[in-house]
């Protein structure tokens, strides 16, 4: 029996610890307070969440999709794929896709695509 391997890769933002006292956590409104050229760190933690809360996510990410395309508006399925290009797996997506694309009705809404324009500290 063989088994296909399908790889996955999850990502969480980290969430840093300073050590006790790395930064003032107190300033007056007079009094100008210096940052530290480097901190301190005691550790990192990361949000929590579930396969559950990822799930129900991109179930409503799916709903709100089907919404728009049946209102007619059909740049909502390329904005889905934008997203999150994986979702092209799932059947709805890749049907409609299919069609919207034989009807030539597959056209970018003006503007930047969703996702483009985050700045990243």
């Amino acid at each position: 029996m063989r088994y296909r391997a399908r790889p996955f890769r999850i990502s969480f933002p980290a969430i840093l610890h300073p050590a006790g006292g790395a930064l003032p956590t107190e300033m007056s409104a007079d009094a100008e307070t210096e940052m530290p050229v480097t901190l301190a760190i005691n550790g990192i933690s990361t949000p929590t969440t579930s396969v559950d809360l990822a799930k129900n996510e991109a179930d409503a990410l799916l709903w709100r999709c089907r919404e728009f395309v049946a209102a007619g508006r059909a740049e909502a399925i390329l904005e889905l794929l934008d997203i999150n290009p994986e979702f092209i797996k799932h059947a709805w997506v890749r049907e409609t896709y299919i069609r919207l694309a034989e009807e030539g009705r597959l056209r970018r809404a003006p503007g930047r695509p969703i996702g483009r324009d985050k700045v990243i500290p």
